[in-house]
């Protein structure tokens, strides 16, 4: 599994999206794109980025998480 960390500030991956998803299908690897901020973690939560990883662990391999209660937890006051 490949986590491909896309910063939501840089336009220059743009293009790159379609390429990479396209050559991971191609090798069969399993890739997520994960969104942030490096500068501002209010524009792309962390708990989004934690969501990003979940959904695909779960809609696209099928697996249930260990412990349900790391899925969702309150890191607002977290830098």
């Amino acid at each position: 599994m490949i986590l491909f960390n896309d910063n939501i500030a840089c336009k220059g991956m743009n293009g790159v999206h379609a390429v990479m998803e396209e050559q991971a299908r191609e090798l069969g690897l399993h890739f997520i794109f994960i969104e942030h901020d490096l500068e501002d973690s209010r524009s792309c939560p962390r708990r989004d980025m934690r969501k990003c990883v979940s959904n695909y662990m779960s809609i696209v391999l099928n697996e249930e998480p260990l412990d349900p209660t790391l899925l969702d937890f309150d890191d607002s006051e977290a830098y």
